[in-house]
């Protein structure tokens, strides 16, 4: 009975010295989820202000970081402030005051009783239609917080409706 001995170079695999990924590519998932989120806003700004997206405007969304923010909230504020706003919009800047604003809890809670009057005042208005539907009813809500400076939100929205 022969055992066989590997050399010490044969069993010791050679692996390279890990350099720091500081500097290394975000994941491919990570990266297109971040394009995705860049084009919505993108397409979001562009059909609320009527303006093509600009290299400032790029600078500005990466600047504030906006792409950790959700799509839903960004899109809503440029529909808000865009039907609220009778000038003439000419950069994505303008919104960027009111995107990266941290709710404020009592604001939050007046935000919701404002919803909530919006909300009651919409479905009493509709009682009696066979030809409204839900779509119907949330675009015209939408356009009422728009024209009172409310900003839509769509989990209090769901919160009272459902």
């Amino acid at each position: 009975m022969s055992i066989s001995v590997r050399a010490a170079s044969e069993t010791t695999s050679c692996i390279d010295p890990v350099e720091n990924h500081s500097r290394a590519a975000a994941p491919r998932e990570r990266q297109e989820n971040g394009d995705r989120h860049f084009a919505l806003i993108r397409e979001a700004y562009e059909r609320a202000t009527g303006n093509t997206w600009s290299d400032s405007d790029s600078g500005a969304y990466e600047e504030n970081g906006l792409g950790k923010f959700p799509v839903e909230k960004i899109t809503a504020v440029l529909d808000a402030v865009a039907r609220r706003t009778l000038a003439n919009i000419n950069s994505f800047r303008y919104f960027v005051k009111e995107i990266v604003a941290l709710p404020n809890l009592r604001n939050r809670a007046w935000q919701k009783k404002q919803l909530e009057k919006i909300v009651r005042r919409i479905r009493d208005s509709a009682v009696g239609r066979a030809d409204y539907s839900t779509g119907d009813f949330v675009e015209d809500v939408k356009r009422a917080c728009a024209r009172e400076a409310i900003l839509f939100d769509n989990d209090l929205f769901n919160e009272l409706v459902s």
